[in-house]
């Protein structure tokens, strides 16, 4: 191994690719090694042994904790080795065997978990021996092969005896595992210097090593062997003296043949691969002569005999070890990368979301629009199949998981633009016919089902976007016109006139298969996409450049260019306002976010599998509980050429990109590879994904993929920006927190949640005050939001508040002073502030995940107060499912004090109240172990509790409530129509974020 190292060293210290590294992903592993040995143990922590490193030989030993994250000394070695075997012995204890020290050593030792120190054994094995396997048989014994002999170990006697029969073949390098008969397989690995494709059976009952008379399809050392659920033998990789190897064979050892299996998708030898509990192989790591060290991961499922990307690990790596954990994580541990032996461990999640196959849509489709539609059902209309372009649409219907047919559209049309309007109708524009490209536009009324025509466009145009904004009217941007050539014209729809109009200002650059996010300010940022102005040569070529487009001034302005450019792309809008742009490169996996506070792009961790045309959405519905806020990359195609109709090779694996450490991680596997399909998150959460081209045709499937684990989840976080907490002062009264009571109701049938008023201290960035809710339901309900602060009986208030609606659509709407707008519609409400400094606004609002956030007007502090009530008649259908606030929670009047009111009517109410705080992911300052007082209108006390198991904990779980940490709150209870008011504090007198969240248990 070390001269193998060598080897590499000198070979492809110019070749490795790093990509982005992020040092708070990493574990230190120190010293530093390579050539060790991972073993764990029966309490689950990892013992890591000896090794080599640039300084020496290593004797030292350490114990990684799953549980701490962290990497320990404990006792050394005897002898410094590395290349050596690690073997976990039935009594616990772990036989550590052989390996070099300049030379190869004959001695062993054995490690006791319950002292922490090594022992020499009673007796060495019969041969030094290096690079060689270990195989733990059926009667406990252990089989050590390598070499001109093998070596039985006994735990009882704690010594070797050479095996009596026919010798194995002298090979190092080699795999060794053990079957289901008991017998064990060797396949490959060096004689001499030559990589060799033999194989041998030892056989336990005869201790012969008996060769097969036909050896693997390709010679190998250094590669992985993997024992599938059928009992076939998966052998992957390796390397044989001219490069590592993408060659994958099977081993059958009912027939004791070799054969053939798909190809990997990198060459890569001294890798790690495991057997996953779903039955799939996961190869991790490695070297390849193209590409350097391996970063990437990838996965083989036997099903389908395909290989997929998986994962990416923070640092590329070869000969590291990786040890599977008892939570099913896999901690990957030092190797070399270049010239460099790793400091680093790393723990990888191989776990991934299942997606299930609906069939057949109504027709197959490609380059068509999706959208969510009121209902909750999914309008598909248009695109493509084969060569025919469609004038079909369809509804899928997540309750019965169907698809309908729904009326015609005017013209046939694929690469359109569909935006759902504030009424509910959806606008479809533009886009290509056989004949050219569009002007026309039509509606699609959900009421009727039917399309009908609207203003045409002024001119015809395919490959644009559309924007929805804030007053109402959509932008259309940019497109290819007939003739091939780009447009810099944009259009404004007018909803209520039914009319386009162009804008005074037109693109800087013109440009096609751009992409377009409207920001939380209200302008619409425009990224990359086509332009013949930025050729040398003429024709197509990509762009870097951006620009932002201003509703007030109706003009376009430059902002700073990516750092790569991007065509086909997808921009996302994050819950903190900036903007992440994915795929769409040539070759570069790079991923720009966009900063609206700079106008600049700085750049995030690369994306696992480069791809464009794909589909990419921000999970916002409550069901993805800690998965909230990220960002799934869905399908797409690869770089290369083209397959059919000019597409390249499509794409089934999904990414998840998380925003809080900028990095990529494996989501799944679609049952299908496609791009150009459609992606849409459902009212449930689940995310239907449909059509698209797939290998190589157009796909008529469509598939649904849902979160495994449904589990409610803080909502969206602002951008983080610590600040100065204030002194505690003295303790909160138990006091409702509604500072309005909505006008009378007809009496509903059954209670429910009609508003969530909290009470917090408002600071700047990640410590504003957020309220969440969600609107269950099929119809549209009607809401009023405020902001409070100025009218509170209290010192230190915020003085002037501002509050945001963010909708799920990215969309938000901002008011700082309640009568600059809808004053009288809010004073018609009976809910008015009783200051004008004060904030409120009225909306009426589809079924979804909202946010209301209160700050201080010029990042002023204060006590404030953010409410949600509902205005519409409790009997109806729709609901506020869950009502939820973040902030900071600090001792006395400054505690988070939620209030809610439960409707009035005969029935009581049954909710679980939760107090949440070191389960927000990625918040900084969250409250470590929150408490939580229920009380109700007279301040009596309904009931309290610390930690969430204590009481009640069997009925929380049953709710699929139950908070992720033990040292958060919860409260189920079934309470009377009135108002109530829950305080969340911190043990102790600690301060900081906090979430306080009533959910409606129907």
């Amino acid at each position: 191994m070390k001269n193998f190292l060598l080897f590499l060293h000198v070979a492809l210290v110019a070749l490795f690719a790093t990509g982005a590294t992020h040092a708070q992903s990493t574990i230190v592993l120190d010293p530093e090694r390579t050539g060790h040995a991972a073993t764990r143990l029966i309490s689950g922590k990892v013992l890591i042994t000896g090794g080599v490193n640039e300084n020496a030989t290593l004797a030292s030993a350490l114990l990684y904790d799953p549980a701490t994250g962290n990497f320990s000394p404990t006792g050394s070695m005897i002898s410094a080795r590395s290349d050596h075997t690690s073997t976990l012995l039935a009594d616990g204890r772990v036989l550590i065997a052989g390996g070099e020290d300049t030379i190869p050593l004959q001695t062993a030792e054995l490690y006791d978990p319950a002292s922490g120190v090594f022992t020499q054994t009673n007796q060495g094995m019969r041969i030094p021996r290096s690079q060689h396997t270990a195989t733990t048989l059926r009667d406990g014994k252990i089989l050590l092969a390598g070499g001109k002999s093998a070596d039985l170990f006994d735990p009882a006697t704690e010594t070797f005896a050479q095996t009596t029969g026919t010798a194995p073949l002298n090979r190092r390098d080699h795999q060794s595992v053990i079957l289901a008969d008991g017998s064990v397989l060797s396949t490959g690995g060096y004689v001499g210097a030559a990589a060799v494709n033999t194989a041998e059976i030892y056989s336990p009952l005869t201790q012969d090593f008996t060769t097969l008379p036909v050896g693997m399809l390709i010679p190998r050392a250094n590669h992985t062997m993997t024992q599938l659920s059928d009992g076939t033998l998966l052998i992957a990789g390796g390397f044989s003296g001219t490069s590592p190897h993408d060659e994958v064979e099977s081993y059958d050892p009912v027939l004791q043949t070799f054969s053939l299996k798909a190809k990997m998708i990198f060459n890569r030898s001294n890798q790690r691969a495991f057997l996953l509990t779903d039955g799939r192989v996961l190869v991790i790591g490695g070297v390849t002569l193209e590409s350097g060290f391996l970063s990437v991961n990838e996965v083989y499922n036997p099903t389908s005999e395909t290989w997929s990307v998986h994962s990416n690990l923070v640092e590329p790596r070869a000969g590291h070890t990786a040890t599977p954990l008892l939570d099913g994580t896999i901690l990957v541990a030092g190797g070399v990368t270049g010239n460099l032996t790793l400091t680093t461990a790393e723990v990888i999640d191989p776990s991934t979301f299942s997606f299930t196959s609906l069939g057949n849509m109504v027709s197959g489709r490609n380059q068509h629009t999706a959208n969510l539609l009121p209902s909750g059902k999914v309008l598909l209309a248009a695109g493509s199949k084969d060569a025919a372009t469609l004038k079909t649409a369809e509804v899928f219907d997540p309750l019965t998981d169907s698809f309908t047919g729904v009326g015609f559209l005017s013209e046939a049309r694929k690469s359109h633009t569909a935006t759902e309007l504030p009424d509910g109708r959806v606008l479809i524009a533009g886009g290509k016919s056989a004949t050219g490209d569009l002007a026309s536009a039509e509606l699609f009324d959900p009421a009727t089902s039917l399309f009908e025509l609207t203003g045409s466009l002024h001119i015809g145009r395919a490959l644009h976007t559309d924007t929805l904004l804030n007053d109402g009217e959509v932008l259309i941007v940019g497109g290819v016109i007939t003739g091939g050539d780009e447009t810099p014209t944009a259009e404004l729809y007018d909803p209520v006139t039914e009319t386009f109009t162009f804008t005074p200002g037109s693109l800087n650059l013109k440009r096609k298969r751009h992409r377009a996010s409207l920001l939380l300010d209200g302008t619409v940022l425009l990224t990359g996409g086509n332009t013949l102005e930025n050729s040398m040569q003429g024709g197509d070529r990509i762009t870097e450049t951006a620009e932002l487009y201003t509703p007030a001034t109706r003009s376009f302005s430059y902002v700073e260019d990516m750092q790569v450019p991007h065509s086909e792309h997808q921009s996302t809008l994050l819950a903190d306002g900036t903007v992440v742009i994915t795929g769409g490169t040539l070759t570069s996996a790079a991923t720009d976010v966009y900063q609206p506070d700079t106008q600049t792009f700085s750049p995030a961790g690369e994306i696992i599998q480069v791809r464009g045309r794909h589909d990419a959405l921000r999970l916002t519905n409550p069901a993805w509980g800690s998965l909230v806020g990220k960002v799934l990359v869905i399908g797409g195609s690869a770089p290369g050429g083209a397959i059919f109709g000019g597409a390249q090779q499509a794409i089934d694996s999904v990414e998840l990109y998380d925003p809080v450490t900028g990095m990529f991680s494996f989501f799944g596997t679609m049952t299908q590879a496609r791009q150009n399909h459609t992606a849409t998150e459902l009212q449930d959460g689940r995310i239907l994904i449909a059509g698209g081209v797939g290998r190589p045709f157009v796909s008529s499937t469509a598939e649904l993929v849902a979160a495994s684990v449904p589990t409610p989840t803080p909502i969206p976080t602002p951008n983080p920006s610590p600040s100065p907490s204030p002194s505690p002062t003295s303790s909160p009264s138990p006091s409702p927190s509604p500072t309005a009571t909505p006008s009378p109701s007809p009496t509903p049938v059954e209670s429910k949640p009609l508003n969530i008023s909290t009470r917090g201290n408002a600071q700047t960035g990640d410590k504003v005050l957020i309220g969440g809710f969600i609107l269950a339901g099929d119809d549209p309900k009607t809401v009023i939001l405020r902001a409070i602060g100025p009218s509170l009986p209290l010192g230190g208030v915020l003085a002037d508040p501002v509050l945001e609606l963010h909708n799920p659509d990215g969309s938000v709407v901002v008011n700082d002073n309640w009568k600059e707008s809808q004053e009288a519609e809010i004073a018609a409400s009976g809910l008015a502030p009783t200051d004008d400094q004060e904030a409120a606004i009225i909306a009426t609002l589809s079924p979804g995940l909202y946010t209301a956030i209160v700050k201080g007007k010029d990042d002023g502090t204060g006590v404030g107060l953010v409410e949600v009530y509902d205005l519409d008649d409790p009997n109806a259908a729709t609901y506020l499912a869950n009502i939820s606030t973040r902030g900071f929670a600090q001792p006395g009047d400054d505690a988070m004090i939620g209030g809610f009111i439960i409707s009035e009517g005969g029935q009581t109410g049954q909710v679980v109240v939760r107090a949440i705080g070191p389960s927000l992911s990625g918040v900084p300052d969250s409250l470590l172990d929150p408490t939580l007082s229920l009380f109700d209108a007279q301040g009596t006390l309904v009931e309290q509790n610390d930690d969430w198991a204590d009481t009640n904990g069997g009925a929380i779980a049953a709710t699929g409530l139950a908070p992720s940490d033990s040292r958060e709150s919860a409260i189920l209870a079934s309470l009377s129509p009135g108002a109530y008011t829950a305080i969340v504090q911190g043990t102790e007198s600690s301060s900081g974020i906090g979430l306080v969240e009533v959910y409606y248990i129907p």
